[in-house]
């Protein structure tokens, strides 16, 4: 059913919009309970620590990402509700840093807002973790009056609905949209009382915590494994000529140069002298598991409820995002059951981000996976969190970066995966890393319970004190 709302001219007199959906009643009933909050509000304009607090970066002309280094670059995809995912952080040099970017330079408590792109709207406090870091023009950096408001406060109001509702009022564009500084400027801050500021604050805080220390644990079983193997500190430098022989070419049935880059070629000559050193077997993904299949291609209709679709954009901290999934209906569902994933399988992703493996649980059991990821189904006695962490890690990317097809667009191919080969080590080590990875994931589910419950006690605060006694409904 179609929603309408009716507004007098004198409402959009000195206003700078006359789109409707400007208009939407939920927006309005959104800055009616903000403006009429118990304690008043403030504008952004008015808790900034001076009138240059709100400063966006830029992305270099001509300037090439380092894949290591000291400074940071943090981009869109970094930065998410109150945390940082750097898995995929690039760096830039210190030149650019101290020179173009000296503005956007990031300090401690600096609040991050993404303004541009889908993913516009997010924000997070800069951890003392950071380090050196700046910021890409598709972000802003805003510096607070901490004598006002808090910056983790802040940051989880602009991620909780009231928050999210006025940057939504505020986007313009549609093939790009984007939030403008002058608009920013004047977004309503509730006046919260300090001490409920500092429970949020600390709340936040423990849950960056919890996130940094999952992030450790899971980095040390990458470590456990590398220094098991004899890998741990393996140099991955590019060589700019070599020579290979036409037997190769003919086995491998591949004439590419890049395929026979010596760090491939080395690589899996040290994964089978290890292999025998260990003592432990080696086999490829298809004699590990059952026969391979391609996730689905046919459009299908998202609804609110249902049986949820599996897509690269979901998967957050090698783990799908239950707040991000979307739905399909059982009929299609039952339409795809090719498709379909059960406990134990493991996805990884074939197009974009290459090689990306998650294992399904049983929450997920059940699910329908999108064509951009291949299902493997182990068929042997393997466990499948060891699985997913060597094919993320070192030994599983750089054969991935191998076996890989394309120039422009990369993809990975079924017999491509097939051929990856698999350290098989144990069953101790493997109940050791799967243990180590478990305690990793408790800790990060419980980080993203806190944060979901910061979210809420704010929306609850705001929700419940504004003064106006009308009636609103959703």
């Amino acid at each position: 059913m179609i929603k309408s709302s009716i507004i007098n001219v004198s409402e959009i007199q000195g206003k700078t919009r006359i789109d409707a959906e400007y208009y939407h009643p939920t927006y309005l009933k959104n800055e009616n309970i903000l403006s009429e909050y118990r304690h008043g509000c403030y504008e952004l304009n008015q808790v900034l620590k001076n009138n240059r607090s709100i400063t966006g970066g830029a992305t270099p002309l001509g300037a090439e990402y380092l894949k290591e280094g000291k400074i940071k670059f943090i981009r869109v995809q970094n930065v998410m509700q109150n945390y940082f995912d750097l898995s995929a952080i690039v760096y830039i040099n210190e030149n650019i840093h101290n020179g173009l970017l000296k503005r956007s330079q990031l300090k401690q408590n600096d609040v991050l807002l993404t303004i541009t792109g889908v993913s516009y709207g997010k924000s997070a406090t800069v951890p003392t973790s950071m380090g050196e870091a700046n910021i890409n023009q598709h972000s802003v950096k805003i510096v607070l009056n901490e004598q006002l408001i808090l910056p983790y406060f802040l940051s989880t109001f602009l991620n909780c609905k009231y928050g999210k509702y006025q940057n939504d009022r505020k986007i313009t564009g549609l093939s790009r949209p984007g939030l403008v500084y002058s608009e920013l400027r004047r977004l309503i801050i509730p006046k919260v009382e300090q001490t409920f500021q500092r429970e949020i604050q600390s709340l936040v805080i423990t849950a960056n915590q919890f996130l940094e220390k999952s992030k450790q644990l899971y980095n040390q079983c990458e470590e456990i494994l590398y220094k098991k193997v004899g890998l741990h500190n393996y140099p991955l430098s590019h060589t700019l000529t070599y020579t290979t022989n036409f037997s190769n070419c003919k086995k491998n049935m591949r004439i590419d140069a890049a395929y026979y880059q010596p760090k491939y070629v080395n690589m899996l000559r040290n994964l089978k002298q290890n292999a025998e050193f260990c003592l432990w077997n080696i086999k490829e993904i298809g004699d590990l598991s059952k026969p391979l299949r391609y996730g689905t291609s046919q459009k299908l209709t998202y609804v609110e409820s249902g049986v949820p679709f599996l897509r690269i954009t979901d998967v957050k901290d090698y783990d799908f995002d239950p707040k991000e999934l979307c739905y399909i209906s059982n009929e299609e569902a039952a339409m795809v059951s090719y498709a379909k994933v059960k406990e134990g399988d493991l996805v990884i992703s074939r197009s974009g981000t290459l090689g990306l493996t998650v294992p399904i649980s049983n929450e997920l059991s059940g699910s329908v996976f999108g064509s951009y990821f291949i299902r493997i189904r182990p068929k042997i006695e393997i466990d499948r969190a060891y699985l997913a962490l060597y094919l993320n890690s070192l030994l599983g990317r750089i054969q991935v970066e191998q076996n890989s097809t394309g120039a422009i667009q990369t993809n990975l191919t079924i017999p491509a995966i097939e051929n990856i080969k698999i350290l098989i080590p144990e069953d101790e080590f493997q109940r050791k890393i799967s243990l180590l990875l478990q305690e990793s994931k408790i800790l990060r589910n419980n980080a993203k319970g806190m944060l979901e419950d910061a979210k809420i006690r704010v929306e609850k605060e705001i929700g419940t004190n504004f003064s106006n006694t009308r009636n609103w409904t959703n």
